[in-house]
């Protein structure tokens, strides 16, 4: 995924159908990275989860780890609250793309609810406090997606699942 910068502003995602959340774990990227060079995880000394892509920054900062596959997005918002990680992070290398994350409500909720917050989300940016709420995570808006849109991320998945992973 390109490194984010005001004039390139994602458009977030919401999902109408369900998508298996595993599908978004965040090893499968590096995951199916490793399987198209034809590797495995043997390929690093050591494999360590997180939890989370600030926990990863963090780690990398601590010197507790080498290296860690970040969110471009996450990373961008990360040195736009704290500017002086660009200086302490190198980009060695891009995988993906991938699809912004969807959002999702449970089917317990009523779903003329579910319809107003999905159009509230959709409309958000033609809102100016909404497009304010917008600017401050760097999205431009909100864009409805079909279950086909994450057809790539579940290719990708099955392209992981080939790949042993775990903490060694």
């Amino acid at each position: 995924m390109p490194r984010l910068s005001p004039q390139t502003k994602p458009a977030a995602r919401i999902e109408n159908e369900h998508i298996e959340t595993h599908l978004l774990h965040g090893s499968y990227v590096v995951r199916d990275h490793l399987a198209k060079m034809g590797k495995n995880c043997r390929y690093f000394g050591k494999i360590i989860e997180s939890g989370a892509h600030q926990n990863s920054i963090q780690m990398i900062l601590d010197n507790r780890i080498d290296a860690s596959a970040i969110d471009s997005w996450v990373l961008e918002l990360e040195i736009i609250k704290n500017p002086e990680l660009a200086s302490k992070l190198r980009v060695i290398d891009t995988l993906g793309p991938s699809s912004f994350p969807p959002w999702m409500i449970s089917r317990l909720v009523p779903v003329e609810l579910r319809r107003r917050i999905k159009h509230l989300l959709l409309e958000m940016h033609l809102d100016p406090v909404g497009l304010s709420i917008l600017d401050k995570v760097e999205i431009s808006h909100f864009s409805a997606t079909e279950d086909r849109d994450y057809d790539p991320i579940r290719k990708m998945a099955q392209s992981a699942e080939k790949i042993e992973w775990a903490e060694i």
